[in-house]
């Protein structure tokens, strides 16, 4: 008589108590959970003894009873990592179509003789069940006593199972490579095989973690250089052709294009009164934000930095400019914009229609705008011009509002509150972007002080020019609810980039080619 486990998924049950009748018929000792959970003892440490006291394990194929984690896979690993003396003997039966290429190693084709309830007659496969207990059981195995060594072999192989499963394979094969070293050997099957399983797996591993790393270099370089990404990403397709992941849709933004002379036009060609100011290359002085008691959260060190040439939208985005990308069949309601980065996807989704603006008028400043939609925008107007537009680094902006000479705000070194709409100008709105032209900066720049706070490129803190994550970016110039003596060329600010409020707009730049 055999002591028989039956391990199963509870969609089986039906089929499971039929067999389990079968075997009673047949005189063996059957555990099964719903007979033998008493609840005096934790479930999982009465389903151990069940398992530990048995002379065969049966277990039921089905593609839920496989997958890692479920609780008849664990209970299967328990047996399968028993010392070999206490090992039961394993007896897989299929119960449901299943991929057996998706079968633990343990049980997998080859290894195990699979007894087919799913495409043979079930009475002739509850013979071979019979027959396999039988043969392997005609008397009760005895139980030998484990040795110390024993025993701590069994529970670190079955220590390695469970690391596979949980995809820690260099762990895994650092406890198995041991038990190699130590002579331990599992009964049904070859350690070594297990062996080499993790070691595949491991490869496979590492594998996905070289391509999702390189990936994610691809996605970033695009926006730097459009043709070098694709060349990277044709590379990328042929060394890694296994990895299918495209989270960003780099296949259709980096497909291969016919060459044309394509006419590339200006910003100015489509956006309503549109202008760019060339600023030449210079140096600014950006202040240290890293002290806690003034600002929270803390910002990176200040110092000297250099700044190249560009150029910078002559005024912030109005509502009619930004009512264009609203608009156009290839704007706002193409997603393609926001697939720089998974967050980015993410406030998209959310935001099938745009915030309105709380300030109406064409030559009014667009406000309630997010970094996210911001960066969209500029996105937009590179592939519509085919040149580089991005936000302002927070060097560029600093550079474009103050020119060469350090001065605190973009038309002098004193506040004149004359010429600009900040909270001293009792005006408490928006005001529209070229009301104030005495107060250009010295690159002929308008409204870079109070009227709206503008996005910056740079992520505050560390100030990375990266279009990833969801940390907070600069904002810079103030607002009109500003103190125009604190808001000056120098002053520093940030946001969390999802934010939208009407005091917070932008303006693009122009990147040399």
């Amino acid at each position: 008589m055999a002591r028989v486990f039956l391990s199963y998924n509870s969609q089986d049950r039906p089929f499971i108590l039929m067999l389990a009748e079968h075997l009673l018929r047949a005189e063996h000792d059957v555990w099964l959970d719903i007979w033998h959970i008493s609840g005096h003892m934790p479930y999982w440490e009465e389903i151990k003894a069940g398992i530990e006291q048995c002379t065969h394990f049966i277990f039921a194929i089905s593609p839920e009873s496989i997958k890692v984690n479920s609780g008849s896979r664990i209970e299967l690993d328990h047996a399968a990592g028993l010392p070999p003396e206490s090992r039961p003997i394993i007896v897989p039966i299929l119960v449901r179509k299943t991929d057996l290429n998706s079968l633990p190693i343990t049980i997998s084709p080859g290894r195990l003789h699979i007894h087919d309830f799913v495409h043979k007659p079930h009475q002739a496969m509850i013979s071979s069940v019979l027959h396999a207990l039988a043969e392997s059981n005609s008397a009760e195995r005895p139980r030998q006593m484990l040795s110390p060594q024993q025993r701590k072999s069994g529970l670190r192989f079955a220590e390695a199972l469970a690391l596979i499963r949980d995809e820690a394979y260099e762990q895994a094969l650092e406890l198995l490579e041991a038990l190699a070293a130590e002579g331990y050997q599992p009964r049904f099957f070859s350690l070594q095989a297990v062996i080499e399983h993790a070691q595949h797996s491991l490869y496979q591993q590492r594998r996905r973690q070289e391509a999702q790393e390189a990936y994610e270099e691809i996605a970033a370089l695009r926006h730097v250089n459009l043709d070098l990404a694709c060349r990277a990403w044709a590379q990328f397709r042929r060394d890694y052709p296994e990895y299918t992941d495209d989270p960003l849709d780099l296949a259709y933004h980096l497909r291969p294009r016919p060459k044309t002379n394509t006419f590339k036009v200006d910003v100015s060609d489509f956006l309503p009164n549109f202008a760019w100011c060339a600023v030449t290359e210079g140096h600014v002085f950006i202040e240290d934000a890293s002290d806690p008691r003034k600002y929270n959260p803390p910002g990176s060190g200040g110092g000297l930095f250099a700044v190249g040439v560009f150029k910078i939208a002559q005024t912030p985005i109005t509502n009619a400019q930004y009512q264009v990308f609203l608009d156009a069949p290839d704007g706002y309601r193409d997603i393609r914009w926001w697939t720089y980065s998974l967050q980015a996807m993410a406030w998209r989704r959310k935001r099938p229609q745009p915030k309105p603006t709380v300030v109406l008028g064409d030559r009014m400043p667009r406000t309630c705008v997010s970094w996210f939609d911001a960066v969209a925008f500029c996105l937009w107007l590179s592939h519509r011009t085919g040149k580089r537009v991005s936000l302002p680094t927070e060097l560029q902006w600093q550079h474009a509002a103050q020119g060469d000479d350090n001065r605190r705000y973009p038309y002098g070194k004193h506040f004149d509150p004359r010429r600009s709409n900040t909270r001293e100008s009792g005006i408490g709105a928006p005001t529209p972007v070229d009301a104030y032209p005495s107060g250009a900066s010295p690159f002929g720049v308008l409204d870079m002080h109070g009227n709206i706070w503008e996005w910056c490129l740079t992520e505050w803190q560390s100030d990375a020019t990266h279009l990833n994550g969801a940390a907070p970016r600069v904002l810079r110039g103030g607002a009109w609810s500003s103190e125009g003596r604190q808001v000056n060329t120098f002053y520093r600010y940030q946001n969390i980039p999802s934010i939208e409020l009407d005091s917070i707009g932008f303006r693009p730049v122009l990147l040399p080619d």
